[in-house]
């Protein structure tokens, strides 16, 4: 399988077949590329390009590769951002950090299990790891690292933000069938214009949430306080 565009490429290989097992057997790749600079040649409007702000060099290339027997199957993916580079005027701007995604999931008898999922960059970081039983998420992000990174590559005219973002959820195991649930989300100086009608303004802004969760064959059977 093929695809291919003046600024992208997508090519597959290989094949599942069903044996009878759990899962299908066989492998399958999948890789595919995005030309940032030719994309922005191609709708300089889109991408909010202008004589003084020209997107001159960058890549996008990903991964995706499926490796699956009878009794386990494995999917891992991969996500990079490299070489973006713009002009503003007589200056060379580039990315402060790479952007990056890796990502790793198997499944077996006992289920789905996410080993890694991990994006990192300067203005945002997310690692996810472990199944329904046991899981824990963590995000932090920064706005106006968001703003300043778009910023080089793009005229953001009246458009601003800043502020600092952070989630962490952990899933565990209580008892057969029962999960607990605690979260916890916070937002400082949170600051926005050009996105809504009105500026957002938030000093500080914090929620914490822990719940049980019973589930059954067919899902989730209740949600309620943690006794």
């Amino acid at each position: 399988v093929a695809f291919t565009a003046p600024f992208a490429s997508v090519k597959g290989t290989g094949s599942l077949k069903d044996e009878g097992g759990r899962y299908p057997v066989g492998a399958i790749r999948i890789n595919g590329q995005l030309d940032i600079e030719k994309l922005a040649s191609q709708f300089p409007a889109t991408m909010r390009q202008t004589n003084d702000v020209k997107i001159s060099s960058g890549m996008v290339r990903a991964s995706i590769g499926i490796d699956s027997g009878p009794a386990k199957m494995v999917v891992a993916a991969d996500m990079q951002v490299n070489k973006l580079e713009a002009k503003r005027g007589w200056r060379t701007l580039s990315l402060d950090k790479p952007v990056q995604f890796t990502g790793r999931i198997t499944a077996d008898e006992k289920g789905w299990t996410v080993d890694k999922a991990e994006l990192n960059s300067s203005f945002i970081h997310g690692i996810a790891q472990g199944n329904l039983k046991s899981m824990k998420v963590s995000v932090d992000a920064n706005l106006a690292a968001v703003m300043a990174e778009a910023g080089k590559f793009a005229d953001m005219g009246k458009f601003a933000a800043e502020g600092t973002f952070n989630l962490d959820v952990a899933v565990e195991e209580s008892a057969q069938s029962e999960r607990n649930v605690t979260a916890a989300m916070s937002m400082k100086g949170l600051n926005v214009a050009g996105f809504t009608p009105l500026p957002v303004k938030l000093d500080y802004l914090t929620a914490n949430i822990v719940a049980g969760i019973r589930t059954s064959a067919g899902g989730v059977s209740d949600i309620g306080p943690v006794v």
